[in-house]
């Protein structure tokens, strides 16, 4: 009797589901795991090996991966996807290139390699191409207060998958380094729009 309990409840956590989220999927995977704290149900990706998945735990959080290229609502209503965010902090001396000193947010799953290519002249490469035209913010330190002398630095030529950063000293017009001080880094801040 216990048994058919818990299939019913799975069952009818299940269908709330569906109807929660909106997948059209039939109930063919519901699975207990463990000792019954996680609900998941499952249904294979069309022409993929991958497979839609969501799970639901017994304190009631909900967990959803759905198929590339299709949608997830609520109560009828599309939800956004994600909006991608890289933000950190770098540091650049002499004629290195910028590193990266502090990671505050990034939910991108790319990395950044730097490039020095001269006196105040540096490009960032994503380890994928993730920048969309039209759809990205790329800001980067206007003012730096370091080492070198005070920098005004503009980035230019965002790509899907690089930037640059060009840096010139307060004249506005002679090459500068991007640098630090010991208590400020210079920030930046990527924002990939659905």
């Amino acid at each position: 009797m216990k048994f058919l309990t818990n299939l019913y409840r799975a069952a009818d956590a299940a269908a709330f589901l569906f109807r929660l989220i909106g997948f059209a999927v039939i109930l063919t995977a519901v699975s207990l795991t463990g000792n019954a704290q996680t609900k998941k149900l499952t249904q294979r990706c069309s022409g993929s090996t991958s497979s839609a998945k969501i799970a639901i735990t017994k304190k009631g959080d909900i967990s959803i991966n759905k198929c590339a290229g299709r949608t997830t609502t609520i109560d009828g209503a599309a939800v956004a996807p994600a909006t991608l965010r890289y933000v950190f902090r770098a540091r650049q001396s002499s004629t290195n290139p910028p590193t990266l000193f502090l990671t505050l947010y990034n939910n991108t799953g790319t990395t950044i390699t730097w490039t020095y290519n001269s006196v105040g002249n540096y490009t960032a490469t994503f380890s994928s191409a993730i920048l969309t035209a039209g759809k990205t913010l790329v800001l980067g330190p206007a003012y730096v207060p370091n080492i070198y002398g005070d920098s005004l630095c503009t980035i230019r030529n965002v790509t899907t998958s690089s930037f640059d950063v060009r840096c010139y000293g307060l004249d506005g017009t002679t090459a500068q380094e991007m640098g630090y001080n010991a208590t400020e880094e210079p920030s930046f801040y990527i924002e990939v729009f659905p």
